[in-house]
């Protein structure tokens, strides 16, 4: 007996797709960003103004108080707009064929949506980092003359994806980027391993290619020197002296670190675990007047702290902030979609403690969010530039393809201003996650 098999009518059977395979894994919510402030601002660039000091010299002596008084300190920093580009096209006879869900299980016109939600993920991890680019750092046990690269925070492998094209340099910023090798320095991206906190290239022999050596710093392709400010600019940790002494943004911030530069924590130092580093920040933070209610952590080092509060009976309220939440000022606390995370008293504070999987993971951050603003030209942060310009998202793109394509270009005209640092805080966890 002969019974029909699957091969022999392969070609007549349906192929049957699940529902989930549209949902795309090319973003999260981007909790920063949509928290932050935003504000229109044209012209060459805005001055953001930082005041440090009262008018004191008070004396219980009346010609003394005369003689004496001093008068308010204010700073002035003039901060330009980084730019932000994002290219979406796709080939005419595709896009024809797929337009419709109809015609396609995946609606070929949503490629424009992903790539504006990936612009927008991109500005996300811009933030918690700094104006030079660097996305991750080259570990000394890479092995050079191999083909992936080992980073030395696993938590910097989600600035990765595949087709990336990628620079390296031994500066992070004010330097050069490699230019050697058989591939001119530019290495791309063949896939990444979040949990390993690899990265591989698309090549043979990277020392080779593009005169990689451990420890140099890792940027995508144009972006060396050119990126918005981040929390690594205003509150710095890397080299924290070394940044409060140059000029940033035309101010010299070391004449006053702690009001200019944010409050610090060295938690390598601090004596106790991950609740007793937060309890030092909030305390320090407090001296300076801060009122923080955002506490953003990378999300493992949430769910330590979870286990922390746990074992020691701490209470929390596990909470989930939406767009109508306000701040205490009353302003309204946007995160896109839903951000959960956890409500808690930390030292003199009532505070949303928040995950997030683009903070750096020896980073945790205590904001008072109506200090910063997010500064921008065009429609909104990002915007469709095409739409903005031509009235509509798409356009017929001829030029330099084999074939014609439908295109659609996304901009970001942005940065980041804070009007008082030294309300913020920031601190530096023991280990790398």
């Amino acid at each position: 007996m002969t019974a029909t098999a699957f091969a022999d009518v392969d070609a007549s059977l349906k192929e049957i797709y699940s529902e989930d395979h549209r949902k795309s894994l090319a973003y999260v919510d981007n909790v920063l960003l949509a928290t932050v402030g935003k504000e229109q601002s044209g012209g060459d660039y805005f001055v953001q103004a930082v005041r440090t000091r009262a008018p004191g010299g008070s004396s219980a002596t009346y010609s003394k108080a005369k003689a004496n008084n001093t008068a308010s300190k204010m700073f002035k920093m003039n901060i330009s707009r980084a730019d932000l580009y994002q290219r979406v096209a796709i080939n005419l006879n595709l896009f024809t064929a797929a337009k419709k869900s109809s015609e396609s299980i995946y609606q070929i016109t949503k490629e424009f949506d992903d790539g504006m939600k990936e612009l927008g993920s991109k500005i996300e991890r811009r933030l918690y980092r700094g104006k030079s680019g660097k996305i991750g750092q080259v570990a000394s046990t890479t092995t050079v003359t191999g083909t992936t690269i080992v980073l030395t925070d696993k938590a910097d492998a989600f600035n990765f994806q595949p087709g990336d094209k990628l620079n390296f340099s031994t500066a992070d910023g004010g330097g050069a980027v490699r230019t050697g090798g058989t591939l001119s320095g530019i290495l791309t991206v063949l896939s990444v391993d979040e949990q390993a906190g690899t990265v591989t290239t698309a090549g043979a022999n990277m020392s080779t290619e593009a005169g990689l050596a451990t420890g140099d710093y890792i940027f995508q392709d144009g972006d060396y020197d050119a990126c918005p400010n981040g929390l690594e600019d205003w509150l710095p940790v890397d080299s924290r002296t070394t940044k409060l002494a140059a000029s940033f943004n035309g101010l010299t911030r070391s004449q006053d670190p702690n009001r200019l530069g944010g409050i610090y924590v060295d938690g390598t130092a601090v004596s106790g675990d991950l609740n007793d580093i937060a309890l030092k920040l909030a305390g320090d933070m407090s001296k300076y007047g801060a009122k923080p209610e955002l506490w953003i952590l990378p999300t493992d080092q949430l769910t330590v702290l979870q286990q922390i509060w746990l074992a020691a009976r701490i209470p929390y309220t596990p909470i989930t902030v939406s767009a109508s939440e306000r701040m205490a000022d009353g302003s309204i606390l946007k995160i896109s979609e839903i951000a959960s995370g956890m409500s808690a008293q930390v030292g003199p504070y009532r505070m949303k403690v928040i995950g997030t999987r683009h903070c750096p993971s020896n980073r945790m951050y205590m904001l008072e969010p109506s200090t910063w603003t997010l500064r921008y030209t065009g429609g909104g942060v990002p915007f469709f530039a095409t739409e903005e310009i031509e009235g509509s998202i798409m356009r017929l793109d001829t030029s330099g393809s084999t074939a014609p394509e439908v295109e659609a270009w996304l901009a970001a005209f942005c940065n980041l201003g804070c009007e008082a640092p030294g309300r913020n805080g920031v601190a530096k966890l023991p280990t790398a996650a």
